[in-house]
């Protein structure tokens, strides 16, 4: 098999894992990572494995995992904590070669385009879902947002390619993008989570404001719409949710009392191994001390720490948070970076839709939820090619 041919299936199979990755398609992610896996293990040209295996970012990340695992089986449920190890950091590892690959190719650009179409799919996937609570008689249940909760992450994280892709056309294909745009904002606003509208604020601020530059009447334009469909969605049910949250406001006390302080209390305990990661550990735990701290606001039923950082600093303690910030820290700079190096719009247009998606996810969504691990790999590859291929390390 020739190497066109192997680069072309590395690219459909990459395609339908991203397309796949929020979805409830059943294995359909892990098998094409494993299949875009294998094909680069054993079919593409690697020039460039030396460079990747010391680059800075890999080394960082690997050193996380291991010391993830150390914290697993040093943990006082090994087994739980070994088993919650491999479902956080699993198969979706396997992306980030063929990811790296992709981009030391020219392939880039194409994986942008991918990752908005993927958002395209979760605004189809949760459309389906209004559809199927309108059939049942449900659309118009006061707490029936929090059905459709679970798709403002995918929503957030794919927004600034979609923004992408319309500073990149014209005419009706510049319409299509922009009603997708809009159909996000609007869902993200339905969805009733408060974190995910800050985030998909930060999003749109990192992506319009350097866009703003490039494409002044492509924002202008995007923005005035976005403003004239607020008014008349304020009216439907599902923009009642949004005067309701508003009017709540963004009061942090439960989230202080009864998940930031009590992770903080356990962390405490156990601040160089941490109690192993996984949700189940936190919550075994948190049940266990439970009486000892009355201060804990919940106390029927334990939750997460809703904070990414903070369940960090639980499973793998203090080291594996520093490992976590320095992760976090180094794909921003990396993603700047690139930025910088942009010779034009169009080159700058992934690293900025990519640094919009982190910081919105794991920077601000991750101050207020506790994120999977997954999503993770994908910004890593991306991150890592993107920098290798600046440095041309090998001919294209």
């Amino acid at each position: 098999m020739n190497t066109d041919m192997i680069n072309r299936l590395i690219g459909i199979f990459l395609s339908i894992y991203l397309l796949s990755l929020f979805t409830r398609w059943g294995e359909i992610p892990t098998l094409s990572a494993w299949l875009g896996f294998l094909t680069w293990l054993f079919g593409a040209p690697k020039p460039y494995v030396s460079a990747l295996v010391r680059d800075r970012l890999v080394v960082i990340w690997l050193a996380l995992l291991a010391w993830a695992l150390t914290c697993a089986i040093l943990s006082a449920a090994p087994l739980l904590s070994l088993s919650a190890w491999f479902n956080s950091f699993d198969d979706h590892l396997l992306v980030v070669p063929p990811l790296v690959h992709l981009c030391m190719i020219g392939r880039a650009k194409d994986l942008a385009r991918i990752l908005a179409w993927a958002g395209v799919v979760i605004v189809a996937l949760n459309a389906l879902q209004y559809f199927d609570d309108f059939r049942k008689g449900i659309v118009d249940a006061p707490e029936n947002w929090v059905r459709h909760r679970k798709w403002a992450y995918p929503l957030v994280l794919f927004s600034p390619f979609l923004i992408a892709r319309i500073a990149l056309t014209q005419g009706r294909v510049y319409l299509y993008w922009g009603i997708a745009l809009l159909a996000v904002v609007l869902m993200v606003l339905a969805s009733g989570a408060r974190g995910a509208w800050l985030a998909l604020f930060v999003a749109m601020l990192i992506s319009g404001g350097w866009l703003f530059k490039q494409q002044r009447q492509a924002v202008v334009v995007t923005a005035v719409a976005t403003l004239l469909a607020l008014p008349p969605f304020l009216l439907l049910p599902q923009g009642e949710i949004v005067t309701q949250r508003l009017a709540q406001g963004f009061d942090t006390s439960e989230r202080a009392s009864g998940t930031w302080r009590p992770a903080l209390d356990m962390s405490f305990q156990r601040p160089l191994l941490g109690h192993g990661p996984g949700i189940r550990a936190y919550q075994d735990e948190y049940r266990r001390q439970l009486d000892a701290h009355p201060h804990w606001s919940l106390r029927e039923k334990p939750l997460s720490p809703h904070n990414f950082y903070l369940m960090a600093l639980f499973g793998l303690g203090l080291p594996g948070l520093l490992l976590t910030l320095a992760v976090v820290a180094v794909t921003i700079v990396r993603l700047v970076s690139g930025l910088r190096k942009a010779s034009d719009m169009e080159t700058g247009l992934l690293p900025v839709a990519l640094l919009a998606s982190f910081v919105a996810h794991f920077v601000v969504r991750g101050s207020f939820e506790t994120l999977s691990w997954h999503h993770m790999a994908l910004f890593i590859g991306l991150a890592v090619g993107l920098s290798l291929s600046a440095r041309d390390q090998v001919p294209k």
